[in-house]
């Protein structure tokens, strides 16, 4: 018995098109294959610089916190935290403005305070500048987080008359007790 190839035209087209659809496929392959490697090679992952400075702390690192200890020198915002009352006797508490920011995005300054050993109280807020009208903005204490504060003050800075520098006096009254602190920021 001798082999017949298969010659038939039906037969022929038809192993023509398996053959195509068979490079189309392995083509696809190929290039799906190509496109991935590269996309992976081009990601290079490198390690992250970081430096970690484990030398012990200067006496500079640690002056504003010891300053805010002793309530004798401003801290960087200028801020004392001293303690006043009108009675002559030493109150109960005291006062220490946390921060004065500006949020560029709502363009609106932010005053944080901690009050330290008082549970009541009115906060009172004063914005001044010599040459433009004081702002005034009022509050009473309140637990947040374990810690007595006044809630956060914030104030458009478009209410504020004039650029330059501003100074924020927080008082904090109780009774006849009085605790103030002032800090300066600029507009």
């Amino acid at each position: 018995m001798q082999y017949k190839p298969y010659t038939s035209k039906k037969h022929m087209i038809l192993s023509k098109k398996f053959i195509a659809a068979l490079l189309l496929l392995i083509l696809i392959a190929v290039g799906t294959f190509y496109l991935i490697h590269k996309h992976n090679s081009n990601q290079v992952l490198k390690p992250a610089k970081t430096h970690i400075d484990y030398s012990p702390a200067k006496p500079s690192d640690n002056a504003a916190s010891e300053a805010r200890k002793n309530n004798t020198t401003p801290n960087k915002n200028g801020s004392t935290g001293q303690t006043l009352n009108n009675t002559g006797d030493s109150p109960s508490f005291s006062v220490s403005i946390t921060g004065a920011n500006i949020d560029k995005g709502s363009n609106t300054l932010y005053v944080g305070s901690l009050v330290n050993g008082e549970i009541s109280g009115t906060c009172t807020l004063t914005f001044s500048k010599a040459g433009a009208s004081n702002i005034v903005l009022t509050n009473n204490v309140t637990l947040q987080n374990s810690s007595y504060v006044c809630p956060v003050f914030s104030e458009s800075v478009s209410k504020f008359p004039s650029p330059g520098q501003w100074q924020a006096t927080l008082d904090v009254v109780n009774g006849n007790s009085k605790a103030t602190d002032k800090t300066e920021f600029t507009i």
